[in-house]
């Protein structure tokens, strides 16, 4: 949607611009500079929106635990998933905080690449 963005603002500032140079009905060579400028400007622009767009992406990515393949990631194994749901399926509670950041980050494993609970 940014590179979009991007081209459209300056596909409206194109036609104000050649309104801009074509009044006089004369190109100086400035006005010629100018919009050679605005092209490499363009170019640029949609550049950077796009690495913009393709670093939040990746960002989110790592931020939700999803690798480049779109498979779930998880730092577990299926030894240790077993074990700790277990335990709090036989009502043993987290000790602290931590184990049960642990226990949200395995039932979120199993749900997203399981579609179960």
């Amino acid at each position: 949607m940014g590179v979009f963005s991007v081209t459209c603002f300056s596909s409206v500032w194109a036609y104000i611009w050649m309104f801009i140079v074509l009044r006089d009905q004369n190109v100086s060579m400035v006005e010629a500079w100018l919009t050679l400028f605005f092209f490499f400007l363009l170019i640029g622009t949609a550049w950077a929106a796009d690495k913009y767009k393709e670093n939040q992406v990746a960002q989110e990515k790592a931020n939700t635990g999803i690798s480049e393949d779109n498979k779930p990631v998880i730092e577990y194994s299926a030894v240790d998933i077993y074990r700790e749901l277990i335990n709090e399926k036989n009502g043993m509670a987290p000790k602290n905080t931590e184990e049960e950041n642990k226990r949200h980050k395995m039932k979120a494993f199993l749900k997203d690449s399981m579609n179960t609970d």
